[in-house]
């Protein structure tokens, strides 16, 4: 229905529920409306409209109604000042709603005069001020929603007396001052919102005590500083703990383990720090999980690749280290981020991690009795390597003294290789070819254009120059091998120090490519490892450790200077 609403009604003297609502009623509210003394005035969802204080007046009008109950007009085009009058209407009104308008001025301190009130939303208008204490004189609200407005001032301890309030909506203001511990008596609350404030202090333990909140609470972006109280877990109800954007500190409470039908939780953007307790591995429901911008470290637990729930998970910023789950949330790029984390790798080829460099521990988990069994074999076999170094020292003395030393430099197993001919070999140093990766750098395998020979495989170490050390490690590595020759050493062709194509330095090692993989992958292959298929034979593992030996007595003894590996 459209067109205006027609002021006759007032006629009809036995009246008593005008519902207009979902309309598009216009023009102004009848003022003569108060002469129905007993009244439920639904106008909401319309295009009514108040813009000069005359048309205010059916809200003077209306304090004639001695049994109004219900006053409506909320989603209409109402602006202007609320008038003062407000406060003179009936005792008996248990409902008003005046949301979405564009209304300004104050709440009038007598607003407590209206003792039966169960539901007051005046949120999304333009209302300022301050809160008046008599607010704490509405015993029986249940709903109180000021969001979305431009109130100031402390948040009043008197709504601490509310003890029947089941939601408290107060977000998207500019309140200052601490959360009054006083809330923690509003023994009825499942819905506590007091985010995009300028809260300021720490967040009172008796808020933690009021069992009834299974919604949730929200204190996001305001300036709260201090820990999360321990109390925290007595929340075993609640579905929401929303904590961004503020100035917390310290570590995550494993009391919050307890929490366990908690769906969201979002602690992004503080000053956290310490790993994820493992406590959390309680919180199966989670389906929101947002801890970026933090000073989380250590590994991230597996248990949260567990959650069958969990589609939004940010780890952004922070410092965690190790590898990467690969199991639930994941799995799906779109459903987690983990950048900033520079001490992570593994993990989903799509996040573009390094590969991690060390071993699974779950494939290095033994038995308490195979422990016993491998220490002392490995004892025994320390031993007889030790019994086979000295003989191989012995050995090699004595063939020093019968051939002379093959002695190369680098200038004459040289090759000059650009940075434009590296890029083209990897593809761009694309992942493919990526084989490993270090501290300070990754390791490529290339395939180079030779007009001679047709094709040459080579090994490039790439140093990753933002990494602290790593440009001291790779004139460190050039030294050395500018000055070591040993058959059981790597052989260096060449290296490449220039600036790639955005201008950047670009340090490089090129290596012999060795096409069987890693001493590593031979002594411990890896499950569906074709390479590890080939077991070694006690003999080929003893001829091993003497060119390990001879390589070590090499480097330590025979060089221009003693070289030591650091292990």
């Amino acid at each position: 229905m459209h067109g205006s609403i027609p002021i006759s009604l007032s006629n009809a003297s036995q009246l008593r529920n005008i519902e207009l609502a979902y309309n598009n009623f216009s023009g102004r509210i009848p003022p003569n409306l108060g002469s129905l003394r007993h009244l439920r005035l639904i106008l909401g969802h319309n295009q009514l409209e108040a813009r000069e204080p005359l048309d205010w007046s059916f809200l003077t009008s209306l304090s004639n109604c001695t049994s109004l109950e219900v006053l409506q007009v909320d989603y209409n085009n109402l602006r202007g000042l609320l008038p003062k009058s407000i406060v003179n209407i009936s005792t008996s009104l248990r409902m008003l709603t005046m949301y979405y308008n564009s209304i300004e001025g104050s709440i009038p301190p007598e607003i407590g005069n209206l003792v039966n009130l169960t539901i007051l939303d005046l949120g999304q208008n333009f209302f300022s001020g301050r809160i008046p204490t008599s607010i704490g004189l509405l015993k029986n609200l249940h709903y109180f929603f000021l969001n979305f407005n431009n109130f100031f001032g402390e948040i009043p301890s008197t709504l601490g007396n509310l003890s029947q309030l089941n939601q408290l909506f107060l977000h998207f203001n500019s309140f200052n001052g601490s959360i009054p511990d006083s809330l923690g008596n509003c023994k009825s609350l499942d819905l506590l919102n007091l985010e995009h404030n300028k809260l300021t202090g720490t967040i009172p333990k008796e808020l933690f005590s009021i069992s009834s909140l299974n919604i949730g609470l929200s204190f996001e972006e305001n300036q709260l500083t201090g820990m999360i109280p321990p109390e925290i877990g007595s929340l075993i109800n609640t579905g929401i703990i929303q904590l961004s954007g503020n100035k917390l500190s310290g570590e995550i409470p494993n009391s919050l383990g307890k929490c366990q039908v908690l769906q969201s939780l979002h602690l992004g953007r503080n000053f956290f720090e310490g790993s994820i307790p493992t406590s959390l591995s309680a919180l199966r429901g989670l389906q929101d999980l947002d801890l970026s911008q933090n000073n989380f470290s250590g590994k991230i637990p597996t248990f949260l690749g567990d959650f069958p729930d969990l589609h939004d998970l940010n780890l952004s910023f922070n410092n965690f280290e190790g590898e990467v789950p690969r199991k639930g949330v994941f799995r799906n790029k779109s459903e987690i981020s983990v950048l900033g984390n520079d001490k992570l790798c593994g993990g989903d080829p799509v996040l573009h991690l390094p590969i991690c460099s060390f071993s699974d521990p779950k494939k290095n988990h033994t038995s308490p009795k195979l422990a016993v069994i491998i220490s002392v074999c490995s004892g025994f076999f320390c031993l007889f390597f030790l019994f086979l170094f000295v003989a191989s020292r012995h050995w090699i003395h004595q063939r020093s003294r019968r051939k002379p030393t093959e002695i190369y430099t680098i200038k004459e197993q040289n090759i000059s290789i650009s940075y434009a001919e590296l890029v083209k070999a990897t593809n761009g140093f694309s992942e493919e070819n990526l084989i490993g990766s270090g501290n300070y750098g990754y390791v490529y395998r290339g395939t180079l254009d030779d007009h001679e020979n047709g094709t040459k495989v080579i090994a490039i170490k790439v140093f990753n120059l933002r990494q602290l050390g790593a440009l001291k490690s790779f004139v460190a590595e050039c030294d050395i091998f500018r000055n070591t020759r040993h058959r059981n050493l790597m052989k260096i062709l060449t290296i490449c120090s220039t600036v790639d194509c955005k201008g950047n330095d670009f340090k490089a090692m090129v290596f012999e490519f060795k096409p069987n993989g890693s001493l590593e992958s031979l002594l411990h292959p890896k499950e569906n490892d074709p390479i590890g298929l080939k077991t070694l034979k006690v003999t080929q593992r003893i001829n091993i450790a003497i060119d390990v030996a001879s390589a070590l007595e090499y480097l330590h003894h025979h060089g221009q200077s003693p070289i030591i590996i650091v292990i």
